[in-house]
């Protein structure tokens, strides 16, 4: 009995050692392509957008993204919309062989296309193992979590859209995921039954100052709160700061990260990566990217689409410039040689 048991000890110690092992996510913020991009897709392959990040969004264990407007290429614009925006179907290509592992599609043009556009968007992207969350075709499944693994723990994905009613789901409308104080915290317990770490991205909804307000302060504790490990926001054409509650990040706006072929309001942003040690945050580090890289001359234009690492004085200006955000959060972050981290205390720590 005793030389039987030993060996059973030993596997249930290795066991537990192996579901405590450290593993990460990336988030990066919005990514909408638009009609524009289709052409450029087509002549030069779905691999050309993210072509010089190389592994950047593939080397962490999970990495998720927030998807501006839709997928498809078939059916009728909504006649309320005036300007109707969504991507060529080799987006989800795109997506998917960067290491994309799932999109939230709370968005605002999510639904410029009708229920058909939402349906288009979620088989297209799901046929090339892209999870969705954050929209479905009434308010119950729009609710519902996409579920994946990292390191030995379950990871639980809720999408919320703040604002403009007429684009939620209802009980028998297609729509976005409302951000209601009463579904968030029931949506966040109900995924904390069945997962092991529960992530809430939000978006904010339209173009504002690159203020961090009230509200998303309020809805961004309410979430950690509610059992929340962080939570990721956007807002369109809004990069804003980070801050820490109780030991979990909660990062209010991360930019856009692909937005069509004209200037972006803002070209360097920093894309944060979560270290977690079994289901507990411990870490975030920051990788400092180009969005609207300025080619050389004599060099391919349409390079300056392609997002790329910065390095050297670049990085740093890039990191400076978001520490400031941060600590006018009260979140000071460590910035050497045009790194950034953050190490996380753990709830009850002081």
């Amino acid at each position: 009995m005793i030389r039987r048991a030993l060996p059973l000890l030993l596997l249930a110690c290795v066991a537990a050692s192996a579901a405590a092992e450290e593993w990460t996510l990336r988030v990066v913020g919005n990514i909408a392509f638009g009609r524009e991009w289709t052409s450029t897709l087509t002549r030069r392959g779905t691999v050309f957008p993210f072509a010089e990040l190389g592994a950047t969004l593939s080397e962490p264990d999970l990495t998720f993204a927030f998807l501006g407007g839709g997928i498809g290429d078939t059916g009728e614009p909504e006649p309320v919309v005036r300007e109707p925006f969504r991507s060529s179907p080799l987006v989800a290509l795109v997506l998917s062989e960067a290491g994309i592992d799932g999109v939230a599609i709370a968005d605002l043009q999510l639904m410029d296309y009708g229920d058909d556009g939402l349906t288009a968007t979620r088989q297209i992207l799901e046929d090339v193992g892209v999870g969705t969350f954050g929209a479905g075709m009434n308010d119950t499944l729009a609710r519902m979590y996409s579920l994946h693994r990292a390191g030995g723990v379950s990871v639980a994905c809720l999408a919320y859209l703040h604002g403009v009613r007429r684009f939620h789901a209802g009980q028998a409308e297609a729509g976005t995921n409302a951000a209601l104080r009463s579904s968030i915290r029931e949506d966040v317990a109900n995924a904390s039954a069945s997962a092991d770490v529960v992530l809430v991205f939000y978006n904010w909804g339209e173009a504002a100052d690159d203020v961090v307000d009230g509200k998303q302060r309020l809805f961004g504790r309410m979430a950690i709160d509610a059992g929340a490990a962080a939570v990721f926001g956007v807002r369109a054409q809004t990069y804003l700061g980070a801050e820490v509650y109780n030991g979990r990040p909660i990062f209010h706006s991360l930019g856009e990260f692909v937005a069509g072929m004209g200037t972006k309001r803002h070209s360097r942003i920093l894309v944060p990566t979560v270290a977690f040690d079994d289901a507990t945050p411990v870490r975030v580090e920051w990788l400092p990217i180009a969005i609207d890289a300025i080619p050389e001359p004599g060099d391919d234009s349409q390079k300056r689409l392609q997002p790329r690492v910065l390095d050297g004085e670049k990085a740093e200006e890039a990191v400076a410039a978001y520490a400031s955000m941060c600590q006018t959060l009260g979140t000071v972050i460590e910035s050497i040689g045009g790194v950034a981290s953050l190490a996380l205390t753990p709830r009850g720590s002081n």
